[in-house]
């Protein structure tokens, strides 16, 4: 995985718990 992916996965993460 990559850095610019896991920026993506961070970003899908907190939309979902908002």
């Amino acid at each position: 995985i990559c850095v610019l992916e896991g920026i993506l996965l961070a970003q899908l993460q907190i939309a979902l718990s908002l």
